[in-house]
């Protein structure tokens, strides 16, 4: 772990500029990191405003990457292969999408995610109300692993769920906060994710690397979200 943390650190050494090196911002860069903040500002009021999802994000992206070529009079070949080199690193983050979606797929289709899940909540029956919360974030986090779509782990675990913190006397809130947490902060260290696995790719830092480092702010989420479901759980 050691070792890791140290090579880790190392990185700011490998990617600090030599010393005495500047590099003055030119017009086509300026344009280029314009044209990337007019994306992200008109994907954002897309997605707000008309609901825009994969295809509509994933075909502005792909204009603005054309955009951005224009702008910084970059030959047609040029662009082309930067294109290749950058879906070259992002093809491993795919595959273990992939993978990870078939996984499911086999689940569901064999009929047995039903069998998993309600043995899985079976023993959160009978238990207190905060280790109960606190088990559903466990239950959560583990879901996430094999079904990393927010909305999809929603539509699997949420119908069983809201029932079973209705027995239990969990407030559905509290349920929701437990999917919540259990969905949003392990995404940052699941190699099942498509976000952070694709972000690894474009960086260039191994994954059991990135892990090492962001595992004391994995722990800082736990024991927030450990606190939060324990307040919901008494309050209701």
């Amino acid at each position: 772990v050691l070792r890791e943390l140290r090579c880790s650190l190392g990185l700011r050494a490998r990617f600090a500029a030599p010393a005495g090196h500047t590099h003055r911002l030119g017009s086509r860069e300026i344009a280029v990191v314009l044209v990337l903040l007019g994306v992200v500002v008109v994907t954002s009021w897309g997605v707000v405003v008309y609901h825009w999802y994969l295809g509509e994000l994933t075909a502005f992206f792909m204009a603005g990457g054309v955009l951005a070529a224009l702008v910084s009079w970059m030959p047609i070949g040029k662009a082309v292969n930067a294109f290749l080199k950058g879906a070259a690193d992002l093809v491993p983050a795919a595959l273990v999408v992939a993978f990870a979606a078939g996984i499911v797929q086999v689940l569901n289709d064999a009929q047995v995610m039903d069998t998993i899940l309600h043995a899985i909540a079976s023993p959160l029956e009978g238990t207190h109300t905060v280790v109960a919360a606190w088990l559903m974030f466990l239950f959560q986090t583990l879901m996430n692993l094999l079904v990393n779509s927010g909305s999809g782990q929603a539509a699997m675990t949420m119908p069983l769920m809201a029932p079973l913190a209705d027995l239990m006397g969990v407030s559905r809130q509290t349920a929701v906060l437990a999917y919540q947490f259990g969905n949003g902060f392990a995404d940052m260290i699941l190699p099942t994710s498509a976000v952070t696995m694709s972000v690894l790719g474009i960086a260039r830092i191994p994954w059991e690397r990135w892990i090492v480092w962001a595992l004391p702010l994995q722990a800082t989420g736990l024991v927030f979200g450990c606190v939060a479901l324990a307040i919901a759980g008494v309050t209701g």
